[in-house]
């Protein structure tokens, strides 16, 4: 069975994207709109004080943060304008695909992985500064979880 190199999709409410990154490992993001109180910060700058109503946990921690131009998005009809949080998965204890030594034991974070990492992502990132939680529902579909609200 092959995977996809490339998928979309909503989540509580937010854009969804994952897809194989330069080291034929997956990597996800999640975008949020102007008016969100991370848009246009640096991923670095956001587990500062300023932004400490958002304690985000993401498989290696956010490593991106930026707009992604020439994109297809599922259910947005500007994606150009979206700002996206992203993460990827070349961390200890991970399998890396691109290199040819890898470690007895390493995991292979598939597309599921990926893809469960950004429901959660986008279950964080809808998380308002009053501590309201964005409604969705989560149904389980064998090991993972799709967003159906």
């Amino acid at each position: 069975m092959t995977e996809r190199d490339y998928s979309s999709f909503m989540s509580s409410g937010l854009p969804c994207l994952s897809c194989i990154g330069p080291m034929d490992t997956w990597c996800g993001y999640v975008g949020v709109n102007k008016g969100h109180p991370l848009y246009e910060i640096n991923y670095n700058d956001i587990e500062c004080d300023t932004y400490e109503d958002y304690e985000i946990r993401v498989h290696g921690g956010l490593t991106f943060s930026n707009y992604i131009h020439n994109i297809s998005v599922a259910s947005i009809d500007n994606p150009e304008l979206i700002w996206w949080l992203g993460f990827d998965c070349p961390y200890p204890g991970d399998l890396i695909p691109g290199l040819t030594s890898t470690r007895r034991g390493n995991i292979y974070r598939n597309e599921d992985y990926v893809r469960n990492q950004c429901v959660d992502l986008a279950a964080q990132l809808a998380f308002n500064r009053v501590g309201e939680v964005k409604e969705h529902i989560l149904v389980p579909i064998g090991r993972r979880l799709i967003d159906v609200g």
